[in-house]
């Protein structure tokens, strides 16, 4: 049986120093959410509304980025563990090429989605102001 190690204090800082930056970056892109509600509450049930829906196919599409493009760091983070400092450049490059393709179609959604939602069947007023919101 092997014995478990409690951590120290010089294991606790380091993962704080990298712990404060995500945690801030999280804070405040949660701020920014409440904010725009806030502010989207105060024009209206429509505007909110139009909000959540342009939001809904905004996320999604992160979503897929981020599942897509996540492999990138671990692969980097691999790369350099074994001491391959130069497999890194090129696995971000080669993730950066990724993201330029992929953000093609997602910028070609985006731009027309007033009209996917009229497609889908959604309110005329509704799908123009979630167009105009993205």
């Amino acid at each position: 049986m092997s014995k478990s190690r409690l951590p120290t204090t010089t294991d606790i800082y380091a993962t704080l120093r990298i712990f404060l930056p995500l945690g801030l970056a999280s804070l405040g892109s949660v701020g920014i959410g409440i904010t725009d509600s806030m502010m989207l509450g105060r024009l209206g049930a429509d505007a909110l509304g139009a909000a959540g829906l342009a939001l809904s196919i905004y996320i999604m599409l992160l979503m897929v980025g981020n599942g897509v493009l996540f492999p990138v760091m671990v692969l980097v983070s691999h790369a350099r563990g074994a001491n391959r400092s130069r497999t890194a450049p090129r696995i971000i490059r080669q993730g950066l090429w990724v993201a330029g393709i992929l953000s093609v179609p997602g910028f070609a959604i985006l731009w027309n989605l007033e009209n996917i939602f009229l497609i889908a069947g959604q309110d005329a007023g509704l799908a123009r102001m979630a167009g105009h919101y993205m």
